[in-house]
C-alpha cells in the first residue's frame, strides 16, 4: 500500500494557516488534498480537493472520530499527502498522542507538525496563553511567523 504523509497545521486564529498551506504545503499538484477544520477568510487555492473536517476539532471533539475522517478522506481520494489545518485550539501535544493510535491507519507514512505564530499578535496572545504557546512550539517540527493582517 503506498503511504500518505499528513501535515498537520496548528495556529491562533488570523494567524495564517491557509496562506501558509497554499504558499509552503501546496507547491506540487501531485495528489495533495486539504481537510479544513473551517472555511475561513481566505481559501485555499484552486486545483485541490478540499472538504471541511466533519468531526470538528480532534482534540475536542475526539480522536476516533478525526481518525475515521481521515480514513474516509483517503479512501475516496487516495492522495500522496493531506493537510489538515486545525481549530485555532488544537493542541499539537493532543494531535501527538491522537497520530499515536495511526497504527489502525495503515496508509499514514510521514506525519509533520506546523504551529503557525502570526508576529502582529504575538503580544497579546502571549500574554494570554504564553504556557499554551510553549507546548505548541516544543510539538512543532515547524513553527512558521508570519505577518499575515
Amino acid at each position: 500500500m503506498e503511504k500518505c504523509d499528513i501535515h498537520l497545521v496548528a495556529g491562533f486564529k488570523d494567524a495564517g494557516k491557509p496562506s501558509y498551506i497554499n504558499e509552503n504545503l501546496l507547491v506540487s499538484k501531485e495528489r495533495i488534498a486539504v481537510l479544513l477544520n473551517e472555511y475561513g477568510r481566505e481559501s485555499i487555492k484552486e486545483g485541490f480537493e478540499v472538504r471541511e473536517l466533519k468531526s470538528g476539532c480532534p482534540c475536542c471533539d475526539g480522536a476516533r472520530f478525526f481518525l475515521r475522517d481521515l480514513q474516509n478522506f483517503y479512501n475516496e481520494l487516495r492522495p500522496k499527502e493531506i493537510v489538515v489545518e486545525l481549530s485555532a485550539m488544537a493542541n499539537l501535544e493532543e494531535m501527538h498522542r491522537i497520530m499515536q493510535k495511526k497504527f489502525s491507519l495503515l496508509f499514514v507514512g510521514r506525519v509533520r507538525y506546523y504551529y503557525v505564530i502570526n508576529v502582529k499578535t504575538i503580544d497579546k496572545r502571549e500574554l494570554i496563553s504564553g504556557p499554551f504557546i510553549r507546548t505548541q512550539i516544543g510539538y512543532a517540527d515547524s513553527v512558521v511567523f508570519t505577518r499575515h493582517s
